[in-house]
């Protein structure tokens, strides 16, 4: 598997990602026994149980027992299926607009940081196509392997690794999920232009109700009466 990735440019980044070249890499750096492994717990596991294992790893003191509260957009809590789907539009149109990926990155990290991630309803998570499952359970298998024969202290369990069956999506994406998360974005990226809309408004209903309502004053006033019998 490694002279695959070490053959083929279009693997750099799967390369990088290598749970057992990744840990020979640190530990050619630094002295073995200070690099370890934190395994991330597999879906419906307690919700500090990672925050415990780093705490472990690190043996310090001065870290809280109880994980700090981060913004969505700064945990990493990962994209949801529809979520995933805008931000690759918007790749899509931002490059056929001549964008540069510096301002498309930004305009992204912008949306996400300002709601994205907090909606009540996020849609299903981003599965594997079940095509790709048998590989990538595949090259879990042989990625924990590698990574045990390299000696390194682990925390937590190298099964929590593989690649259950239940991470391949089933059915085509919900379009209707989708379209809400770029409802959402779009929303979102015309807020200013509402606010401009909602403010005009405020403003011409505030000149022309009160020069409507004293014009039909005038009218009932200047209006003939007709003399009584």
């Amino acid at each position: 598997m490694q002279e695959v990735w070490d053959s083929e440019r279009e693997q750099t980044f799967w390369r990088s990602y290598a749970y057992g070249a990744l840990v020979r890499r640190w530990q050619r750096l630094v002295p073995p026994d200070r690099v370890s492994v934190v395994t991330l717990p597999p879906q419906g596991s307690s919700s500090t149980l990672l925050w415990e294992r780093f705490r472990a790893a690190l043996a310090l003191e001065v870290l809280p027992e109880i994980a700090p509260k981060l913004p969505p957009y700064i945990a990493n809590i990962g994209s949801t299926e529809p979520e995933a789907l805008l931000l690759h539009a918007m790749n899509v149109e931002a490059k056929r607009r001549g964008w540069s990926r510096r301002t498309t990155n930004e305009l992204q990290q912008r949306l996400l940081a300002t709601g994205l991630l907090d909606r009540p309803d996020r849609g299903r998570p981003l599965l594997l196509p079940r095509r790709f499952l048998p590989r990538a359970q595949k090259w879990a298998r042989i990625d924990i392997d590698d990574m045990l024969t390299t000696g390194v202290r682990i925390y937590g369990d190298p099964a929590d690794l593989l690649v259950p069956d239940s991470a391949a999506s089933v059915g085509k994406p919900d379009a209707a999920a989708a379209a809400a998360a770029g409802a959402y974005a779009t929303i979102h990226a015309l807020e200013e232009e509402a606010d401009l809309i909602r403010r005009r408004n405020a403003r011409q209903a505030r000149v022309t109700l009160p020069g409507r309502i004293l014009r039909r004053l005038i009218r009932v006033v200047e209006r003939p009466t007709t003399p009584s019998a």
